[in-house]
């Protein structure tokens, strides 16, 4: 009989090495669950980011030129009615305006693109 015992013994403590392998190899599937779920957020937070700085530059001159003041210059520009074919007085600061949030938009996104944000 303990032939037998010290047999059992035996079994039991490769059944409890095998047990420690296993906890093992599912402690690294659970690292390997969560580190693709940062790796997720992380991408996803990147690209929010990239959005946000795409537009911020844009919302920040949208805010001054949307305030009503009659005082900033490029409201008032004008092009010379006998050069250009334009309307005396013609504002041509609302095109500038637009060249300027598309050039800005355009960069920042060639920017972010370069850098495989996008």
């Amino acid at each position: 009989t303990i032939d037998f015992l010290e047999e059992v013994q035996d079994d039991m403590r490769a059944r409890v090495q095998e047990a420690a392998e296993l906890t093992e190899a599912a402690q690294g599937v659970m690292d390997l669950m969560f580190a693709l779920t940062g790796y997720r957020s992380t991408m996803s937070q990147q690209t929010l980011a990239g959005v946000a700085t795409i537009f911020l530059p844009l919302t920040c001159l949208a805010g001054i030129y949307g305030t009503n003041f009659e005082i900033l210059p490029e409201l008032t520009w004008g092009v010379d009615p006998e050069h250009a074919g334009q309307p005396p007085g013609f504002p041509t600061g609302y095109i500038f305006f637009w060249i300027v949030m598309l050039a800005l938009a355009g960069v920042s996104f060639a920017l972010l693109r370069y850098r495989r944000v996008f």
